[in-house]
């Protein structure tokens, strides 16, 4: 990169998945541009406008769902139009579109205000449109946007080359949270769905050892008295839990694991990766999309059948114990069949990325 120097700039704040994208972001990013080509900058809604644009020659903010207008103009907006007065690059790297479901209705129906529009305008002529999944690769072309990647997750990227050993046995199971919990009017919805997936889970597996993750921590701003209830209920079923949030602890807890079973789409993706089968229940488009990508079958936490309010999946408890077999049975053909296609895309997509980013002056 000779003295150019770049701002890496990401959101990763509570969410453990999002320090869990930085820190493979960052490894990527130290491989193909070197250890000294970049800064990494955390920024928050308060200290967004304070982000020094000035003295970078690009920007590369990585992961997150930032293609929802509500993320776009309280974050991306402000840095790409601090960047647009100076013509600075501007990268996003894994981004992904964040709708309640992935059907074609909601994704080419979604429509991005004038504001969002302006900063994927710019990024698209000055930059790269880098996304996690083809949900979001669709959505943008379908708006006119030509400079578009399929980048995949930096996630995607964080264990290739080891080599991926078949579970002998199942000992030790990991759960993780459910994310979409803010909303109180289905907070009993949500438990009663919580309460059944984790007595089929003790079913399944009576005699496994079982622990549990909160990604985003327990006494959060808005999900507090949502997580607190689910803690009694892992107390009473005598559940080990861990907070990932601000690296409290990481998803190293997740190596010694022989299955996982949850919310995160970061806790599946660390799965996959690190050769542990893993069922993913999605609670809306992030989740979909990636599945979709990945070629794993979609189970939605809620009923596709309700458009207007939430409402459970009536038969998630079916399609998790199908799943479950399936991924036991096959688990070394999923998890080199997830491993291939990782690989392919970083030979292609991601290489070709950095080495246009390279190329930017």
């Amino acid at each position: 990169m000779d003295d150019k120097k770049i701002l890496v700039v990401s959101a990763a704040i509570n969410n453990g998945g999002d320090w869990l994208i930085l820190e493979n972001a960052l490894r990527l990013i130290e491989r193909f541009l070197g250890k000294e080509s970049y800064v990494e900058r955390n920024i928050s809604e308060e200290s967004v406008d304070s982000v020094p644009i000035n003295f970078y020659d690009a920007i590369i903010l990585p992961g997150g769902p930032q293609l929802v207008n509500r993320l776009l103009e309280k974050f991306i907006c402000p840095i790409v139009f601090k960047a647009m007065e100076q013509r600075k690059k501007f990268f996003l790297f894994g981004a992904g579109w964040y709708g309640g479901s992935d059907d074609s209705e909601s994704l080419y129906g979604y429509e991005f205000s004038d504001k969002s529009k302006e900063a994927l305008s710019y990024i698209n002529e000055n930059g790269i449109l880098g996304c996690r999944d083809y949900a979001s690769c669709n959505l943008l072309k379908s708006k006119g946007y030509g400079n578009v990647m399929m980048t995949g997750c930096p996630v995607w990227y964080g264990n290739l080359g080891n080599p991926i050993k078949r579970k002998q046995e199942m000992r030790k199971i990991v759960i993780s949270d459910i994310g979409m919990s803010k909303d109180k009017q289905y907070y009993n919805q949500k438990i009663q769905q919580f309460t059944e997936v984790i007595k089929l889970i003790k079913k399944k597996f009576p005699k496994e050892e079982k622990i549990f993750t909160f990604n985003s921590g327990i006494n959060t701003k808005y999900s507090s008295e949502f997580n607190n209830e689910v803690r009694r209920i892992l107390q009473r079923e005598q559940i080990k839990y861990y907070d990932l949030s601000y690296g409290n602890d990481t998803f190293s807890v997740y190596d010694d694991c022989d299955f996982h079973i949850g919310y995160r789409v970061h806790s599946h993706l660390y799965s996959l990766t690190h050769g542990i089968p893993s069922v993913l229940i999605c609670e809306d488009a992030r989740g979909m999309g990636m599945n979709r990508t990945l070629g794993f079958p979609v189970i939605r936490a809620n009923s596709s059948q309700t458009e207007e309010n939430y409402k459970n999946n009536p038969f998630i408890l079916k399609e998790l114990d199908n799943e479950i077999d399936r991924m036991i049975e096959n688990q070394a053909y999923e998890l080199d069949r997830a491993h291939s296609l990782f690989q392919y895309y970083f030979n292609g997509t991601v290489v070709d990325f950095f080495e246009k980013i390279k190329s930017f002056h």
